[in-house]
């Protein structure tokens, strides 16, 4: 039972991790402006944007 609990958390990891990025937008200056979460979905092949 161990293992199997092991073998999926294992499994499950790289997909969780890769859920969700952040993209920041600069200004001509390099300063960051603009921080954006980028969520994907299993049910829509598009980026989902959220700003704070």
């Amino acid at each position: 039972m161990k293992k199997q609990l092991a073998t999926l958390l294992i499994w499950a990891m790289p997909y969780a991790a890769s859920a969700q990025s952040v993209k920041y937008c600069y200004d001509n200056a390099g300063n960051r402006i603009k921080r954006e979460i980028v969520i994907k979905t299993r049910s829509s092949c598009e980026e989902r944007y959220t700003t704070e």
